[in-house]
């Protein structure tokens, strides 16, 4: 009977159907094709077609975004008409018609034509409303705040894949150092000081006719050599300090309190990396409870004092062999606390560890202390911090974290690819590969007053253009990635960059030195003049290349041009806060020595037979001004802190080459007033030594002390009948007599003491090869 019904019900059943197809279909389409009805599509066309959950977020969902396949992200507008995969391949092919009006598209589509595919149409709409999008965004990119950004191609690194697929051969060896055999070896890049004097073949000639004219230049070179033989110098001493003997290396309370506050006013102001509050309420329980006092603030403190050590400019002129008496203290410090950090966990650690680092090599680095080491101790302050996750934005942690260990984090982050960056740069090396991989924010300009310690919001940041410790640091992170880039061009040693690229470059960086903030107040002046130091040392060897070889005479005078004005700009920047008893940046930068080498190696190589004659006149108008400056500052940080001895005797050559070329009939009185130049701090450092700490050492007596230096003068006169008439060292003109006419020697002091501990000045390599020369400290 069931089945009875079943066969009498089908007809009916049969009519139901195609009645409820009749409804379906849409009236507008006339006579097409049946079609089923569908439910509301949710998901993007990709997700939907693999048949996976989508989250229909815009302006593409998560899973096409994860799989980057954000382009092709899109949603149906028309439900209904949904093409198969097949179909919407074949429609990418043919041109697509999309329709006037969205009522009725029938009465305007002529006869035999095919309705256009709605998928094509929603994707075409969503791509315009995407590019709008993207349009908006770089707009308003281009208008945001700081120097205007320009978007352009980038030059390829080593790792971009079309230039890994043809890699060329290293250029321009002449400006990469690679010194030594076997093993032991040393390589220095193109931005470092090094690099211009390979250019200057000349300059090896100047230096070994001035050792064959002057023999007693080279007797110096061997007596000190014979006293380093009786001498252990304190820098080689290690042994492995406890906490105990970091308290032993506190100054008198006084003292420390006057040294800290120095470091404070000083570098704080530059690497803001303290909370002073905090660091002041540390500070005062330490001095109250000595004795129980925590290792790790001891440690701090000892650092910040080491760091200043040679900050001020000496009372008196005291040293230890080759090196002022107060930067053996530093040195003493930094030896101390180096040793007992290695001995420190690196797992238990807390925000003083970071600091503890950061300002041990800050105090490397104002000390001169062992300088070969920087950039590899830089790369390892670097992976020490990424390890850690400073790398990353302190607001993405998941566990509760106050506002204020947030700020630090960015500040210790901040400061810590700063010493990473200007260490590549001063090596010659690319710039560490941190960029990748970090995410954190520069630190804010806030004073440590306004940030409260259990507070989970942070202060209204201060304006860009007021001063607080936290400013450098803020506005040092605008360029940062500039640098970082620009600095791994200049030393890829399989590219160089082209004329675009440089006048690219230029042009931001002045946009930038520009943009500096003229800030006033305590700690301004060296932190404004810092950040506009960073910015000029790139414009130097980033035009040397292009001033020497480049075919174009408008790009070798625009080269030319850039190179003037940043040396004169560093020149100037160093001189006026020198006149200010700012001694700082003198300890922490190079770039005066940069400056220096540019000029020279600018006017060497200036075509005389050019037709740019205003030019060349303003060149040779500068040029040699600006070399007396480079070496009145060289002169000045040698007699107050010894050391960078190299470094004057190279300008002075440099100098006296170039008044050679100008005028070569005087060559030799040139090169006479060179080897003066140097001679005359070399017998100021040996004539006011400190007394021996081993009084039972073997090294020389005072007495010989004195005989060795006389014998020296002697020798040096004697094989100078032209120096002043006569032999006599003191009289007018002689080696007894500063440049400055203030200072006189004093050799017949009756407290000459005998050479102590001068390990870390030899004299081998000042008659060097170009290709091989290095500048060491």
């Amino acid at each position: 009977m069931a089945e009875k019904e079943t066969l009498e019900d089908a007809p009916l059943k049969q009519h139901s159907t195609d009645e409820r197809r009749q409804r379906a279909s849409p009236d507008d389409h006339g006579t097409g094709p049946e079609r089923r009805r569908r439910r509301k599509v949710l998901s993007c066309y990709d997700c939907r077609r693999r048949k996976l959950q989508c989250d229909r977020a815009q302006p593409a969902c998560s899973r096409c975004t994860k799989s980057g396949n954000t382009a092709n992200c899109f949603y149906m507008d028309d439900p209904h008409d949904v093409a198969t995969g097949r179909d919407l391949d074949a429609s990418h092919a043919s041109p697509i018609e999309v329709p006037t009006s969205s009522h009725n598209t029938t009465s305007a589509r002529p006869d035999g034509v095919p309705r256009p595919d709605p998928d094509l149409v929603s994707r075409l709409h969503w791509q315009e409303r995407r590019i709008k999008q993207l349009e908006s965004n770089l707009t308003s990119h281009r208008i945001g705040t700081g120097p205007p950004q320009t978007v352009r191609e980038l030059p390829p690194t080593p790792a971009s894949p079309a230039l890994a697929e043809t890699q060329t051969p290293a250029q321009d060896g002449n400006s990469i150092i690679l010194r030594g055999r076997s093993f032991k070896t040393q390589f220095y890049g193109t931005t470092h000081p090094g690099a211009f004097v390979a250019h200057l073949p000349e300059l090896a000639t100047f230096t070994k006719d001035a050792f064959e004219q002057y023999p007693a230049f080279a007797r110096i070179r061997n007596d000190m050599h014979t006293l380093e033989q009786h001498i252990t110098y304190a820098g080689d001493e290690q042994r492995i300090y406890a906490d105990d003997d970091l308290q032993r290396l506190l100054p008198l309370r006084t003292d420390a309190d006057q040294q800290v506050q120095l470091y404070l006013d000083t570098f704080e102001p530059i690497y803001h990396l303290l909370h002073l509050p905090t660091f002041r309420k540390d500070y005062a329980e330490m001095w109250s409870d000595l004795a129980n006092a925590k290792p790790h603030c001891v440690a701090l403190v000892l650092l910040m004092i080491a760091a200043v050590q040679c900050v001020p400019a000496p009372s008196e002129l005291l040293y230890h062999a080759n090196s002022a008496v107060v930067r053996e203290k530093a040195v003493t410090i930094i030896q101390a606390c180096g040793s007992w950090l290695r001995g420190q966990s690196q797992k238990h650690v807390t925000v003083i560890d970071f600091q503890i680092r950061c300002i041990l090599f800050l105090a490397r680095e104002a000390n001169v202390y062992k300088v070969k080491r920087t950039w590899t101790e830089a790369g390892n302050l670097l992976r020490f911090c990424m390890s850690a996750g400073l790398h990353r934005d302190p607001d993405s942690l998941r566990k509760p974290t106050t506002a204020l260990d947030k700020e630090l984090r960015r500040r210790i982050w901040a400061a810590v690819i700063e010493f990473d960056n200007q260490a590549s740069f001063d090596r010659g090396m690319v710039s560490s590969n941190w960029s990748l991989q970090c995410d954190c924010p520069p630190p804010h300009n806030l004073n440590d007053e306004s940030l409260d310690p259990n507070s989970e919001q942070l202060p209204t940041t201060r304006p860009r253009d007021e001063f607080t410790n936290g400013a450098y640091l803020a506005i040092a992170g605008e360029t940062i990635t500039l640098r970082s880039s620009l600095n791994t061009f200049l030393n890829n040693i399989r590219h160089t960059l082209s004329f675009e690229d440089i006048k690219y470059y230029s042009d931001e960086l002045d946009a930038h030195i520009r943009n500096v903030p003229d800030w006033t107040g305590p700690g301004a002046e060296i932190s404004k003049s810092l950040l506009k130091l960073r910015l000029h040392q790139y414009l130097l060897p980033l035009h040397e290349r292009q001033a020497r070889f480049s075919s174009s005479a408008a790009a070798r005078n625009f080269s030319r041009m850039a190179l003037l004005t940043s040396a004169t700009s560093i020149l100037t920047i160093h001189k006026s806060l020198a006149s200010k008893n700012i001694f700082a940046l003198e300890l922490l930068c190079q770039d005066q020595l940069r400056a220096a080498f540019s000029v020279c190696d600018l006017q060497i190589h200036w075509d005389k037979g050019s037709n740019d004659a205003i030019i060349a006149d303003i060149v040779a108008r500068h040029s040699f001004k600006m070399m007396e400056d480079a070496i009145e500052l060289l002169v000045e940080r040698v007699t107050h802190w010894g050391r960078m001895q190299r470094h004057l005797w190279v300008v002075l050559a440099m100098y006296g080459l170039m008044r050679s070329r100008e005028d070569p009939r005087n060559r030799a009185q040139y090169m006479r007033e060179a080897v003066e130049r140097i001679s005359e701090p070399y017998y100021k450092i040996l004539a006011c030594q400190r007394e021996s700490i081993n009084s039972s050492s073997a090294g020389p007596t005072p007495s010989n002390s004195k005989f060795l230096l006389q014998t020296a003068h002697n020798e040096f006169t004697a094989s100078t009948p032209g120096l002043n008439g006569s032999g006599n060292l003191n009289a007018p003109g002689g080696l007894n007599t500063a440049y400055d006419g203030d200072k006189a020697m004093v050799l017949n002091d009756p407290w000459l003491m005998n050479l102590d501990e001068i390990a870390s000045w030899t004299l081998n390599d000042w008659s060097f090869d170009p290709i091989t020369f290095r500048v060491e400290l």
